[in-house]
């Protein structure tokens, strides 16, 4: 994470660099304060528990999703902290079934990562399930009543 931010970084400081240098006067940029408000406007406000330093409690952040899909936009920042390291969720999908409120999320690991599903550990189990349950559940805008698992369409079950 911190390399990628780091080249992040040196990316756009020499690409400013590089701007002073040819001498670019002026760019047609909406003031800040205008984007924000767009931004605002087309997204939500969730709250998104992720697990503590020692793995007993979930805490609260909370976070902009898009309004036109808010479901996806919390799994999302939910599943970005499991996208590096030796268990790595390449991907997922959801699906609501809206009579009864139940979310299924389909999760896929990296066919590279050297841990499967079998290889974790109580605390990552309670990280990855926990933080994705109670986000769904606990946010009445995603209208959540209960939360299932699949990997490949099979039933994960810890």
């Amino acid at each position: 994470m911190n390399s990628i931010r780091s080249y992040l970084i040196s990316v756009v400081t020499g690409s400013l660099a590089s701007l002073s240098i040819v001498g670019v006067a002026s760019a047609d940029v909406s003031p800040p304060q205008i984007e924000e408000t767009e931004r605002l406007r087309d997204t939500i406000s969730v709250t998104v528990y992720r697990p503590d330093l020692f793995c007993e409690t979930l805490l609260p952040e909370t976070v902009d999703v898009p309004t036109t899909a808010p479901l996806e936009g919390a799994v999302g920042h939910i599943l970005k902290d499991w996208a590096q390291g030796e268990f790595r969720i390449a991907g997922y999908r959801t699906a609501r079934d809206n009579a009864t409120g139940t979310v299924t999320i389909d999760l896929r690991v990296a066919p590279d990562a050297p841990r499967q599903w079998t290889a974790l550990s109580t605390c990552e189990q309670f990280a990855l399930f926990g933080s994705l349950r109670t986000t769904l559940m606990q946010n009445t805008a995603l209208q959540t009543n209960d939360v299932l698992f699949t990997s490949q369409g099979e039933a994960l079950e810890f």
